[in-house]
Formats: structure tokens, sequence, C-alpha cells
């Protein structure tokens, strides 16, 4: 037989944790993206790639610029300001595509306001 104390305890670990389900099932909770639908959060985050990349791929294409002005001839410093140079405009072309993209998904999707 069990304990009285040992029947308080079960009865109130079950009224807490079903309760709160109960009581949680009726609080609505906003998203913390601050988003409603799929189509808003997809523009939110292609809105904050194209806003943190691009000036990263400008810092990085004037950085291989002052690799090249500093290079003084040395053919592995120019190579590396083309190389750095080269990346820097392909991942800039990517971010433009990829938002491009992810507007045209949105309007595929339906939205009103891409």
């Amino acid at each position: 037989m069990l304990s009285p104390r040992a029947v308080l305890l079960s009865f109130s670990l079950a009224f807490f944790l079903f309760g709160a389900f109960a009581v949680f099932a009726q609080i609505e909770i906003d998203p913390p993206t601050g988003t409603a639908t799929f189509i808003d959060l997809v523009k939110k985050l292609a809105q904050f790639l194209r806003d943190i990349g691009i000036p990263i791929a400008v810092i990085m294409i004037l950085y291989a610029g002052l690799v090249y002005m500093t290079a003084a001839g040395n053919p592995k410093r120019i190579q590396l300001a083309h190389s750095i140079f080269i990346w820097s405009l392909l991942g800039l072309a990517i971010l433009l595509i990829g938002s491009g993209i992810a507007t045209m998904v949105c309007k595929f999707l339906g939205g009103a306001s891409c």
C-alpha cells in the first residue's frame, strides 16, 4: 500500500504535468521571427543575407585592391589579390541571384508583396 505522502506527491505531479498542458493550450505564442507565413520568413531571410553579404563582398573587393597595390610585383601576392577579387565577385553574384530566386519563389507561392 502506498503511503499518503506518495499518493499526494503522485496527484500533485499529475496535476502540474497534465494541468499545465490545458493552460498552455489556451496561450497564443508569436513566432520569434515576427513572421506569420512562410513567404514572410523567406523574404526576411533573403533580406538578412543580402544586408550582411553585400557589405562583406564590398569589403573583400576593397581588400583585394589593397593586396594588389601592396604586392610590389610579387607574383604570389598578385595571384592572391586576383583570387580574392574573383571569389568576392562570385559570392556577390550568388548573393544577388539568390535574392532574386527568393523573390521568384515568393511570387510563385502567391505572395502579394514580394
